[in-house]
């Protein structure tokens, strides 16, 4: 994998990153931006910030990191989280396309 410096990278974003890149390109031209891919844990980024729950991130077609989208979200804590949500929401009410997933019998 090729490591290339860039001063702002817009990840996860859609079109309001493409939109946000387009306006710092032009307000800061002498820095260099790129949007897409996803924020996989390393030495650089911790994942994701849930405030802002990127749908294609679950989707395998857009996130081909290997990363699933629980990982990324919520790293090793999402076991816990399900414990959470089978407590207090076993009938999965409370929902949106990224919350936890209440665990199955055999998980």
């Amino acid at each position: 994998m090729t490591s290339e410096h860039v001063d702002v990278l817009i990840v996860g974003a859609g079109l309001s990153g493409i939109g946000a890149a387009c306006h710092l390109r032009r307000r800061h031209p002498g820095r260099t931006y790129a949007t897409g891919g996803v924020p996989v844990p390393d030495a650089r980024t911790d994942g994701c910030y849930i405030n802002y729950p990127d749908l294609d991130l679950a989707d395998p077609a857009w996130n081909t990191s290997g990363v699933s989208a629980a990982q990324l979200y919520y790293r090793g804590g999402y076991p816990r989280l399900q414990e959470v949500k089978a407590r207090w929401d076993p009938r999965n009410v409370f929902r949106h396309g990224l919350s936890v997933v209440p665990p199955t019998s055999g998980s």
